[in-house]
Protein backbone atom coordinates (compact mmCIF):
# COMPACT_ATOMS: atom_id res chain seq x y z
CA UNK A 1 0.00 0.00 0.00
CA UNK A 2 1.16 3.45 -1.19
CA UNK A 3 2.54 5.96 1.77
CA UNK A 4 0.85 8.82 2.06
CA UNK A 5 4.07 10.77 1.61
CA UNK A 6 4.16 9.08 -1.70
CA UNK A 7 0.58 9.89 -2.85
CA UNK A 8 1.23 13.89 -1.47
CA UNK A 9 4.34 13.83 -3.89
CA UNK A 10 2.61 12.56 -6.69
CA UNK A 11 -0.62 14.69 -6.47
CA UNK A 12 2.06 17.49 -6.52
CA UNK A 13 4.27 16.23 -9.20
CA UNK A 14 1.26 15.41 -11.63
CA UNK A 15 -0.49 18.96 -10.44
CA UNK A 16 2.98 20.96 -11.64
CA UNK A 17 3.59 19.21 -14.58
CA UNK A 18 0.00 19.99 -15.87
CA UNK A 19 0.50 23.56 -15.02
CA UNK A 20 4.04 24.07 -16.26
CA UNK A 21 2.52 22.14 -20.34
CA UNK A 22 -0.11 24.21 -20.23
CA UNK A 23 2.08 27.83 -19.62
CA UNK A 24 4.60 25.71 -21.93
CA UNK A 25 2.17 25.34 -24.97
CA UNK A 26 -0.05 27.70 -25.09
CA UNK A 27 0.44 31.18 -23.73
CA UNK A 28 1.52 33.12 -26.58
CA UNK A 29 0.93 36.85 -25.60
CA UNK A 30 0.97 38.65 -22.63
CA UNK A 31 0.50 41.65 -21.44
CA UNK A 32 -1.14 43.37 -17.92
CA UNK A 33 -5.19 42.95 -18.10
CA UNK A 34 -6.93 44.65 -20.89
CA UNK A 35 -9.20 44.40 -23.49
CA UNK A 36 -8.56 42.21 -26.76
CA UNK A 37 -7.37 44.69 -29.15
CA UNK A 38 -4.54 45.44 -26.85
CA UNK A 39 -3.54 42.37 -26.08
CA UNK A 40 -0.27 42.07 -28.52
CA UNK A 41 2.73 39.64 -28.34
CA UNK A 42 6.02 40.80 -26.03
CA UNK A 43 9.54 40.00 -26.92
CA UNK A 44 11.43 38.42 -23.57
CA UNK A 45 12.75 41.79 -22.94
CA UNK A 46 9.31 43.73 -23.06
CA UNK A 47 7.76 40.70 -20.77
CA UNK A 48 10.49 41.35 -18.08
CA UNK A 49 9.39 45.13 -17.84
CA UNK A 50 5.92 44.71 -17.62
CA UNK A 51 4.51 44.93 -13.99
CA UNK A 52 1.28 42.95 -14.00
CA UNK A 53 -0.33 44.83 -10.73
CA UNK A 54 -3.84 44.29 -12.41
CA UNK A 55 -3.62 40.64 -13.09
CA UNK A 56 -2.07 39.14 -17.06
CA UNK A 57 -4.51 38.45 -19.94
CA UNK A 58 -3.00 35.65 -22.20
CA UNK A 59 -4.52 34.33 -25.71
CA UNK A 60 -4.84 30.95 -26.75
CA UNK A 61 -5.25 31.11 -30.78
CA UNK A 62 -5.03 29.34 -33.64
CA UNK A 63 -3.90 25.90 -31.42
CA UNK A 64 -3.75 22.24 -33.33
CA UNK A 65 -3.36 18.97 -31.15
CA UNK A 66 -3.01 15.48 -32.25
CA UNK A 67 -2.95 12.96 -29.12
CA UNK A 68 -2.83 9.83 -29.32
CA UNK A 69 -2.51 7.36 -26.19
CA UNK A 70 -1.80 4.49 -28.26
CA UNK A 71 -1.87 2.04 -25.44
CA UNK A 72 -2.05 2.65 -21.41
CA UNK A 73 -1.56 -0.71 -19.50
CA UNK A 74 -2.43 -1.12 -15.97
CA UNK A 75 -1.05 -3.78 -14.07
CA UNK A 76 -1.63 -4.55 -10.11
CA UNK A 77 1.08 -5.46 -7.89
CA UNK A 78 -0.77 -8.68 -6.66
CA UNK A 79 1.22 -11.28 -8.77
CA UNK A 80 -2.38 -12.55 -10.56
CA UNK A 81 -1.09 -11.40 -14.32
CA UNK A 82 -4.14 -8.95 -14.00
CA UNK A 83 -4.24 -6.27 -16.48
CA UNK A 84 -6.20 -3.44 -18.19
CA UNK A 85 -5.57 -1.84 -20.99
CA UNK A 86 -7.00 0.94 -23.24
CA UNK A 87 -6.21 3.41 -26.51
CA UNK A 88 -7.24 7.13 -26.12
CA UNK A 89 -7.58 9.47 -29.25
CA UNK A 90 -8.28 13.18 -28.55
CA UNK A 91 -9.45 14.40 -32.07
CA UNK A 92 -12.08 17.18 -33.23
CA UNK A 93 -14.86 14.84 -33.65
CA UNK A 94 -14.22 14.04 -37.55
CA UNK A 95 -11.19 12.18 -37.01
CA UNK A 96 -8.55 15.27 -37.19
CA UNK A 97 -6.65 17.17 -34.33
CA UNK A 98 -8.40 19.12 -31.90
CA UNK A 99 -8.78 22.59 -32.45
CA UNK A 100 -8.77 25.92 -29.62
CA UNK A 101 -10.17 29.06 -30.73
CA UNK A 102 -9.19 28.05 -34.53
CA UNK A 103 -9.47 31.42 -36.88
CA UNK A 104 -12.04 29.64 -39.65
CA UNK A 105 -13.32 33.39 -41.04
CA UNK A 106 -11.55 35.25 -43.35
CA UNK A 107 -7.83 36.28 -43.16
CA UNK A 108 -6.91 38.87 -40.55
CA UNK A 109 -10.93 38.53 -38.78
CA UNK A 110 -10.14 37.78 -35.21
CA UNK A 111 -12.80 36.94 -32.35
CA UNK A 112 -12.34 37.80 -28.35
CA UNK A 113 -12.48 33.95 -27.76
CA UNK A 114 -9.37 32.17 -26.24
CA UNK A 115 -8.85 35.22 -24.20
CA UNK A 116 -8.06 34.33 -20.58
CA UNK A 117 -7.15 36.73 -17.65
CA UNK A 118 -5.31 35.34 -14.11
CA UNK A 119 -5.11 37.56 -11.23
CA UNK A 120 -3.65 37.01 -7.40
CA UNK A 121 -6.23 38.48 -4.93
CA UNK A 122 -6.94 38.22 -0.97
CA UNK A 123 -10.78 38.20 -0.68
CA UNK A 124 -12.78 38.23 2.29
CA UNK A 125 -15.01 34.77 2.29
CA UNK A 126 -17.43 32.79 4.30
CA UNK A 127 -16.34 30.65 7.00
CA UNK A 128 -15.47 26.92 6.05
CA UNK A 129 -19.06 25.13 6.41
CA UNK A 130 -19.58 22.68 9.35
CA UNK A 131 -22.23 20.82 8.52
CA UNK A 132 -24.22 22.73 11.39
CA UNK A 133 -27.71 24.53 10.15
CA UNK A 134 -28.15 25.88 14.00
CA UNK A 135 -24.62 27.99 13.23
CA UNK A 136 -25.07 31.15 11.10
CA UNK A 137 -22.57 34.26 10.03
CA UNK A 138 -22.75 35.62 13.94
CA UNK A 139 -20.95 32.16 15.14
CA UNK A 140 -17.74 32.50 13.06
CA UNK A 141 -15.63 35.37 11.92
CA UNK A 142 -15.22 35.88 8.20
CA UNK A 143 -12.01 34.56 6.55
CA UNK A 144 -9.51 36.26 4.04
CA UNK A 145 -8.32 34.05 1.33
CA UNK A 146 -5.57 34.34 -0.86
CA UNK A 147 -6.12 32.89 -4.29
CA UNK A 148 -5.76 32.72 -7.51
CA UNK A 149 -8.70 33.42 -9.94
CA UNK A 150 -8.74 32.42 -13.70
CA UNK A 151 -11.65 33.41 -15.91
CA UNK A 152 -12.16 32.99 -20.08
CA UNK A 153 -15.89 34.43 -20.83
CA UNK A 154 -15.96 33.35 -24.46
CA UNK A 155 -14.19 29.97 -25.15
CA UNK A 156 -14.11 27.89 -28.46
CA UNK A 157 -12.78 24.37 -29.32
CA UNK A 158 -13.14 21.45 -31.16
CA UNK A 159 -13.02 18.34 -29.03
CA UNK A 160 -13.62 14.98 -28.77
CA UNK A 161 -12.31 11.41 -27.02
CA UNK A 162 -12.67 8.04 -27.85
CA UNK A 163 -11.65 5.75 -26.08
CA UNK A 164 -11.15 1.69 -27.49
CA UNK A 165 -9.88 -1.68 -27.16
CA UNK A 166 -11.19 -1.28 -23.51
CA UNK A 167 -9.77 -4.97 -22.27
CA UNK A 168 -9.55 -6.34 -18.41
CA UNK A 169 -7.93 -9.65 -17.95
CA UNK A 170 -7.35 -11.82 -14.76
CA UNK A 171 -4.50 -13.56 -15.67
CA UNK A 172 -6.26 -16.37 -17.39
CA UNK A 173 -9.06 -14.71 -20.14
CA UNK A 174 -9.25 -11.49 -20.98
CA UNK A 175 -12.99 -9.67 -21.14
CA UNK A 176 -13.80 -6.69 -23.65
CA UNK A 177 -15.20 -4.07 -22.17
CA UNK A 178 -16.19 -2.18 -24.59
CA UNK A 179 -16.01 1.07 -26.04
CA UNK A 180 -16.83 4.88 -24.88
CA UNK A 181 -16.89 8.24 -27.10
CA UNK A 182 -17.86 11.76 -26.12
CA UNK A 183 -17.77 14.80 -27.72
CA UNK A 184 -17.66 16.93 -29.86
CA UNK A 185 -17.63 18.92 -25.85
CA UNK A 186 -18.04 22.64 -26.27
CA UNK A 187 -17.41 24.64 -23.93
CA UNK A 188 -18.31 28.15 -24.08
CA UNK A 189 -17.09 29.63 -21.03
CA UNK A 190 -15.15 28.83 -17.76
CA UNK A 191 -13.50 30.60 -14.72
CA UNK A 192 -11.87 28.92 -11.44
CA UNK A 193 -10.46 30.34 -8.13
CA UNK A 194 -7.87 28.23 -6.53
CA UNK A 195 -6.15 28.09 -3.33
CA UNK A 196 -4.07 26.35 -0.87
CA UNK A 197 -5.25 24.18 1.98
CA UNK A 198 -4.78 24.03 5.63
CA UNK A 199 -2.55 21.73 5.70
CA UNK A 200 -2.50 19.70 2.51
CA UNK A 201 -4.13 19.70 -0.69
CA UNK A 202 -5.84 22.75 -2.91
CA UNK A 203 -9.61 24.56 -2.58
CA UNK A 204 -11.33 25.42 -5.67
CA UNK A 205 -14.43 26.40 -7.31
CA UNK A 206 -14.73 25.91 -11.06
CA UNK A 207 -17.70 27.20 -13.17
CA UNK A 208 -18.32 26.32 -16.85
CA UNK A 209 -21.13 26.46 -19.53
CA UNK A 210 -20.76 23.28 -21.88
CA UNK A 211 -22.81 21.64 -24.16
CA UNK A 212 -21.76 17.99 -25.38
CA UNK A 213 -22.91 16.74 -29.06
CA UNK A 214 -22.89 12.44 -27.35
CA UNK A 215 -21.81 10.45 -24.89
CA UNK A 216 -21.34 6.67 -26.21
CA UNK A 217 -20.43 3.39 -24.20
CA UNK A 218 -20.59 0.86 -26.65
CA UNK A 219 -21.41 -2.17 -24.28
CA UNK A 220 -21.15 -4.68 -27.55
CA UNK A 221 -18.32 -3.77 -29.45
CA UNK A 222 -18.08 -5.24 -32.85
CA UNK A 223 -15.47 -3.67 -35.08
CA UNK A 224 -15.82 -6.50 -37.77
CA UNK A 225 -19.65 -6.18 -37.86
CA UNK A 226 -20.67 -2.57 -36.92
CA UNK A 227 -24.23 -3.26 -37.08
CA UNK A 228 -23.92 -6.15 -34.76
CA UNK A 229 -22.40 -3.13 -31.91
CA UNK A 230 -25.01 -2.04 -29.12
CA UNK A 231 -24.85 1.47 -27.22
CA UNK A 232 -25.97 3.49 -24.43
CA UNK A 233 -25.88 6.96 -26.18
CA UNK A 234 -26.58 10.51 -24.65
CA UNK A 235 -27.33 13.43 -27.03
CA UNK A 236 -26.88 16.74 -26.73
CA UNK A 237 -26.42 17.03 -23.36
CA UNK A 238 -25.81 20.11 -21.61
CA UNK A 239 -24.53 21.72 -18.35
CA UNK A 240 -25.75 24.95 -16.77
CA UNK A 241 -26.73 26.81 -13.85
CA UNK A 242 -30.41 26.69 -14.90
CA UNK A 243 -33.11 25.94 -17.87
CA UNK A 244 -35.97 28.21 -15.35
CA UNK A 245 -37.66 24.89 -14.61
CA UNK A 246 -41.27 25.30 -13.53
CA UNK A 247 -41.56 29.01 -15.27
CA UNK A 248 -44.04 29.10 -18.08
CA UNK A 249 -42.59 28.46 -21.39
CA UNK A 250 -39.80 25.40 -19.97
CA UNK A 251 -41.61 21.94 -21.12
CA UNK A 252 -39.16 19.37 -19.99
CA UNK A 253 -40.07 17.20 -22.24
CA UNK A 254 -39.81 19.25 -25.47
CA UNK A 255 -36.01 20.10 -26.18
CA UNK A 256 -37.37 23.16 -28.33
CA UNK A 257 -38.43 25.13 -25.54
CA UNK A 258 -34.93 24.92 -23.83
CA UNK A 259 -33.56 28.12 -23.26
CA UNK A 260 -30.02 28.23 -24.78
CA UNK A 261 -29.00 30.89 -22.06
CA UNK A 262 -28.24 28.72 -19.26
CA UNK A 263 -25.43 30.33 -17.14
CA UNK A 264 -23.23 27.95 -15.86
CA UNK A 265 -22.51 25.07 -13.49
CA UNK A 266 -21.12 25.22 -11.20
CA UNK A 267 -18.64 22.94 -8.64
CA UNK A 268 -17.50 24.17 -5.80
CA UNK A 269 -18.31 27.96 -4.11
CA UNK A 270 -15.08 29.40 -2.19
CA UNK A 271 -16.77 32.50 -1.40
CA UNK A 272 -20.19 31.60 0.09
CA UNK A 273 -22.96 34.33 1.12
CA UNK A 274 -23.20 36.01 4.33
CA UNK A 275 -26.36 37.95 2.87
CA UNK A 276 -28.62 35.01 2.17
CA UNK A 277 -31.70 34.19 3.88
CA UNK A 278 -31.10 30.34 3.58
CA UNK A 279 -28.25 29.47 6.37
CA UNK A 280 -27.24 26.69 4.14
CA UNK A 281 -25.72 29.30 2.18
CA UNK A 282 -24.20 31.01 5.07
CA UNK A 283 -21.19 29.12 4.76
CA UNK A 284 -18.38 28.53 2.07
CA UNK A 285 -18.16 24.98 0.24
CA UNK A 286 -15.23 24.88 -1.35
CA UNK A 287 -14.03 21.65 -3.86
CA UNK A 288 -11.02 20.14 -2.09
CA UNK A 289 -8.55 17.71 -3.36
CA UNK A 290 -6.05 16.19 -0.55
CA UNK A 291 -4.18 13.60 0.98
CA UNK A 292 -5.63 11.88 3.83
CA UNK A 293 -5.62 8.92 5.75
CA UNK A 294 -8.58 6.68 6.34
CA UNK A 295 -10.22 3.92 7.60
CA UNK A 296 -13.55 4.30 5.37
CA UNK A 297 -12.07 0.90 3.65
CA UNK A 298 -11.33 -1.70 6.74
CA UNK A 299 -11.91 -0.11 10.59
CA UNK A 300 -9.42 -1.14 11.36
CA UNK A 301 -6.55 -0.60 9.35
CA UNK A 302 -5.74 3.22 8.32
CA UNK A 303 -4.81 3.73 4.64
CA UNK A 304 -3.36 6.67 2.64
CA UNK A 305 -5.93 8.14 0.01
CA UNK A 306 -6.48 11.25 -2.18
CA UNK A 307 -9.89 12.84 -0.80
CA UNK A 308 -12.10 14.38 -3.46
CA UNK A 309 -14.40 16.83 -2.00
CA UNK A 310 -17.02 17.83 -5.21
CA UNK A 311 -20.27 20.04 -3.60
CA UNK A 312 -22.23 21.57 -7.08
CA UNK A 313 -24.60 23.54 -8.26
CA UNK A 314 -26.88 23.82 -11.64
CA UNK A 315 -28.77 22.18 -13.98
CA UNK A 316 -27.86 18.82 -16.62
CA UNK A 317 -30.46 18.05 -19.46
CA UNK A 318 -30.00 15.44 -22.67
CA UNK A 319 -32.12 15.93 -25.65
CA UNK A 320 -32.43 11.66 -26.25
CA UNK A 321 -31.28 8.61 -24.68
CA UNK A 322 -30.99 5.70 -26.99
CA UNK A 323 -30.39 2.55 -25.30
CA UNK A 324 -29.17 -0.56 -27.72
CA UNK A 325 -31.35 0.91 -30.42
CA UNK A 326 -34.58 1.76 -28.22
CA UNK A 327 -35.28 5.59 -28.14
CA UNK A 328 -36.23 6.87 -24.34
CA UNK A 329 -36.48 10.58 -25.05
CA UNK A 330 -35.33 13.48 -23.22
CA UNK A 331 -34.02 13.64 -19.74
CA UNK A 332 -33.64 16.39 -17.23
CA UNK A 333 -31.89 17.20 -13.66
CA UNK A 334 -32.85 20.66 -12.14
CA UNK A 335 -32.46 22.52 -9.54
CA UNK A 336 -29.44 20.32 -8.56
CA UNK A 337 -27.60 21.27 -4.70
CA UNK A 338 -25.18 18.80 -3.71
CA UNK A 339 -24.07 20.51 0.11
CA UNK A 340 -21.38 17.88 0.23
CA UNK A 341 -19.66 14.69 -1.73
CA UNK A 342 -16.73 13.05 -1.01
CA UNK A 343 -14.78 10.31 -2.50
CA UNK A 344 -11.90 8.55 -1.45
CA UNK A 345 -9.42 7.52 -4.04
CA UNK A 346 -7.52 4.23 -2.25
CA UNK A 347 -4.72 2.62 -4.23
Amino acid sequence: MPHLSSIRQITLSLLALAYSLLIYLFIFTVSPACTYAELTELANAEMDSVYAASGIAYGIKDVQIFHVIDQFIYCPDNGDGDYLHFKLYAHDGLGGPVKYNFEFATAGAMTASGIITMDIATNEIAPLDDWDLSTGPSDFDTVYKVMQHTHCPLWDQDLAYSLIDFTFSDGISSYNLGEFDIGPIDLRSYGFHIAPHPGDGVDFDYSFESHIQYLSYAYIADPVTPANTKRLTFENMHFGNTFDYGIAGDDPTDPTTWKSDIGEFQIGDMFGDLTSTDPKNWHSRPAQIDAVMTNRWDNSTYYGALLLRLPMEGAIRFEKADFGGTDFGPGTIDGINIYRMDMYLIP
